[in-house]
């Protein structure tokens, strides 16, 4: 594939941003609002500089919980 990218487009594949290479992911990130102390709020983040999963478990792993019952 990334030999079709140059001959094709002469696109080197590692000059490419992390996101065209491996994608994105949508996380949740929670917030407390300065003017609502103790109150938590959340709200849908778009992270493209995820990391290699196989390298990283722990960024998948915190958002996938997994019980004995679901194992």
């Amino acid at each position: 594939m990334q030999e079709m990218l140059w001959q094709e487009h002469q696109l080197n594949w590692n000059d490419l941003p992390t996101y065209e290479r491996r994608g994105a992911c949508i996380v949740k990130e929670y917030f407390e609002k300065d003017d609502m102390p103790g109150v938590t709020r959340s709200h849908w983040v778009v992270d493209k500089d995820i990391p290699v999963f196989t390298k990283d478990r722990n960024y998948i792993e915190r958002f996938v919980y997994l019980t004995e019952e679901g194992v």
